[in-house]
């Protein structure tokens, strides 16, 4: 590896999308068949908050600056938090132990912080 490059992990939450696809398309079923605009606007509403809160997580090793960025980006919120890479003592694969193949990724500090990050499907 050239010691400028940069190394980066996405995780896109597809599953996430087409829950509140699904969602939307109920909602469109419901307004047609039942007529209720109320129905409609209420799983519409819920459509859309599950799909415009569900975050792209980014994990990018950049060995030139000597840093391990952590991004959240969804269409509400943005999120990045930045780790020299000094201050990591750990990075550690959990599994998820409520869900099936749900893992997330544990970055431990020299300070004894643990940051999680994640899940990811694997």
């Amino acid at each position: 590896m050239n010691s400028n490059e940069q190394v980066s992990f996405r995780d896109y939450p597809i599953w996430l999308w087409y829950t509140g696809a699904l969602v939307l398309a109920v909602a469109v079923v419901t307004g047609i068949s039942a007529g209720s605009v109320w129905e409609f606007i209420g799983l519409s509403l819920i459509a859309f908050l599950i799909i415009g809160f569900a975050s792209i997580p980014t994990v990018t090793l950049d060995h030139n600056l000597g840093s391990l960025s952590l991004h959240y980006r969804s269409l509400f919120r943005r999120s990045t938090k930045v780790f020299p890479l000094t201050e990591i003592y750990l990075v550690n694969v959990v599994e998820d132990s409520e869900r099936e193949r749900m893992y997330r990724i544990e970055l431990t500090l020299h300070s004894g912080e643990v940051v999680p990050y994640g899940p990811f499907i694997l």
